[in-house]
């Protein structure tokens, strides 16, 4: 996610409504050179929308939160099927909109969110966790604890401790921060504040760490500033271990000017969104940055939040990536649509 602060915004929105295509799944279709195949999967009906992330579950559903027009928590059900289906699970009804979300247990993820004073622009000292069960039974929130003292809770990761696992890791992207936050207790704590976590002051859109992923016993980070992304090896309670240095893993500064959220494929490489220039980025650890759909004045991949691959047989392969309707940046400054998700086959990149 990515921040500024916007004009007042749409003051009424219509009613949400969903639409899915039953195309064949994935039929061969390029918009330009480099375009993988993809396909819009599921798309709202009205404009003033804007998903900003997605985790895929086990069972293969996918949960994506909204930060506009409401704090609302949607589950895509059969994404790799002819005809997904799109829902809405919960509303946290003391928020705005909802930004990072984590997995944290059999149908209960943690979301951050909090007032908004316009898209993107966070009232100030309302940022929040909660943890939100979304079985098959009615949903529930519950608040976890309020951090006021926060700038832009964004990215959330999910510490898999050797045991039962309490801690998520939470990136600060106005503050250029990271935060663990017991689930249990509530209690919190910046546990990494470095330069590699800080956004450059003075950017066009001032953001910091952004995307957080827990992988291999290493935390990892997008920043968007920077262009880039760092890990730094963490224990089973989701601090740094002692003596760990912060690396950098890869940049894509050479693909994108910014990026976003980011997955990670069954390789190693990252597949990362970048948002404002409405391209999706592969990047190789150590290696180069390309790009591989999307690109100016196109909305396939315009105002692209975040992404995460399938975790079936039938959609490993497969990159669901998340739009904010382009509202952060109009496609030749006014062209906008609904939020929506795209389905992209990442086998021949």
């Amino acid at each position: 996610m990515l921040t500024k602060t916007f004009a007042k915004f749409l003051a009424t929105i219509a009613v949400l409504g969903t639409t899915t295509t039953a195309a064949p799944f994935l039929a061969p279709r390029t918009d330009s050179q480099h375009d993988l195949r993809h396909k819009t999967i599921a798309q709202l009906n009205n404009t003033g929308t804007w998903f900003e992330n997605v985790i895929s579950q086990r069972n293969g559903d996918l949960l994506i939160t909204m930060m506009a027009p409401n704090a609302s928590i949607y589950r895509l059900r059969n994404p790799a099927s002819p005809h997904p289906e799109l829902s809405l699970v919960h509303t946290v009804p003391d928020a705005d909109g909802l930004l990072g979300i984590a997995e944290t247990g059999p149908d209960t993820v943690v979301v951050a969110g909090s007032r908004f004073e316009a898209p993107a622009s966070p009232t100030p000292g309302t940022m929040a966790v909660w943890e939100v069960k979304v079985g098959p039974e009615p949903s529930t929130a519950r608040k976890i604890v309020d951090i006021p003292e926060a700038g832009m809770l964004n990215g959330v990761a999910w510490v898999p401790g050797r045991q039962q696992a309490t801690a998520v890791l939470i990136a600060d992207s106005a503050q250029g921060v990271i935060y663990r936050v017991d689930v249990a207790t509530g209690a919190y704590e910046i546990v990494v504040d470095a330069p590699e976590t800080k956004l450059v002051s003075g950017s066009a859109f001032e953001a910091g760490a952004n995307g957080a992923k827990v992988r291999g016993g290493y935390l990892y980070w997008s920043n968007s500033n920077l262009v880039a992304f760092y890990r730094v090896e963490i224990d089973a309670r989701g601090y740094p271990a002692p003596g760990a240095g912060i690396e950098q893993v890869a940049t894509a500064a050479n693909a994108a000017t910014i990026v976003d959220d980011f997955a990670f494929d069954q390789r190693g490489d990252i597949w990362s969104t970048t948002n404002l220039d409405y391209t999706l980025v592969k990047v190789a650890p150590g290696g180069s940055a390309f790009v591989v759909l999307g690109g100016p004045g196109q909305l396939v991949m315009a105002g692209n939040a975040a992404a995460a691959f399938g975790q079936t047989p039938a959609d490993k392969h497969i990159l669901y990536v998340v739009t904010d309707g382009a509202l952060a940046s109009p496609v030749n400054g006014t062209i906008i649509e609904p939020a929506k998700v795209v389905a992209v086959d990442t086998r021949y990149s």
